[in-house]
């Protein structure tokens, strides 16, 4: 088998080889929490491979990462001295040389981390996403017919209008099923301003991390457009398999509608649907400016791309309401 260490950028390592740490690794897990979900393959198929080579991990939610035995570190990077390590990046600021070649924009999320940190592909049965919090401390359990949606709150070129959450959200209750809405706000992010809550459940702000996460591993259908829900209700769970089996219905508005799909149960994309017909993906040029235009304003056809929210309400209402498991 190739040494992890033949697979680490050529120029991080030889450094590393040149101050005798090529052995002790930290990996730093970067962007936002889509982007660091998208990282612990990454992350597991590091530490499957990395024989007597130490890995010590830095990372802003540590609580993604509880299931692998390391010493889980949040406290910043200027307490490390890099000068000690052998640093594999799983995300890469703009500006950085090696951003030029590739983006997150333009491949699916967790190749990208792969090709930044390992400057590889990983096989595929490696691509699946695990993530195994401390077990949730609540008692909340799945509701009959219900369907988590999720009306993100980031990027403009991501964020699709309140007219059409509301009018998704109206015909799923109309539809015989209960619209459950998620998320969190912060800085940068959150949800949409807005939203109708008649007849729904709000949980939004009302969540800890683990809930969050056991929430969309538990569902029977999660609607949300491209952002951090998505890669969680993707991803599996080691300790219960019966978590992770949930249909995700997501709109695809700035990347590639394929670059969102994920490997689930052994099969690529499996349970997931794009519900966007165009969007800025359909250019054939990506720059890295994309998340900065408004998916409103910016095409003159914005209402075509879209699929109508009564169609995706439907869509979603007839596997919430036939699910057996």
């Amino acid at each position: 088998m190739m040494s992890i260490l033949q697979k680490t950028p050529l120029r991080n390592l030889r450094d590393a080889l040149d101050r005798g740490v090529h052995k002790k690794i930290l990996f730093v897990v970067g962007g936002g929490l889509g982007d660091q979900v998208c990282a612990e393959p990454v992350l597991s198929y590091l530490l499957e491979n990395a024989g007597d080579t130490e890995v010590h991990l830095y990372a802003d939610n540590c609580y993604l990462f509880e299931h692998h035995s390391l010493q889980l570190e949040s406290v910043g990077l200027k307490n490390y001295d890099l000068n000690d390590f052998l640093v594999l990046r799983s995300y890469r600021t703009p500006g950085d040389m090696i951003s030029e070649f590739f983006m997150p924009n333009g491949m699916n999320g967790v190749d990208y981390c792969s090709i930044s940190a390992l400057r590889m592909l990983m096989p595929h049965e490696n691509r699946e996403i695990n993530l195994c919090p401390a077990p949730a401390t609540t008692s909340m359990k799945r509701l009959k017919n219900s369907v988590i949606v999720h009306a993100g709150r980031s990027f403009p070129s991501k964020t699709l209008p309140a007219d059409w959450w509301n009018e998704l959200i109206a015909a799923l209750r109309v539809n015989g099923a209960l619209p459950i809405l998620v998320g969190r706000d912060s800085e940068l992010n959150g949800t949409v301003e807005g939203l109708d809550t008649t007849g729904t459940i709000d949980l939004r702000n009302q969540l800890t991390d683990e809930e969050f996460i056991h929430l969309l591993q538990d569902a029977h259908v999660v609607l949300t457009n491209d952002s951090a829900p998505l890669h969680i209700a993707a991803s599996s769970n080691y300790r219960d398999s019966s978590l992770g089996r949930a249909w995700i219905g997501f709109v695809a508005t700035a990347k590639h509608p394929d670059f969102l799909l994920h490997w689930r149960k052994g099969i690529f994309g499996w349970r997931m649907m794009n519900f966007a017909r165009g969007g800025h993906w359909s250019n054939p040029i990506m720059p890295n400016a994309l998340d900065s235009v408004d998916i409103t304003k910016a095409p003159s056809n914005f209402d075509a791309w879209l699929h109508p929210a009564k169609f995706v309400a439907e869509w979603a209402a007839v596997r919430a309401l036939s699910a057996t498991w």
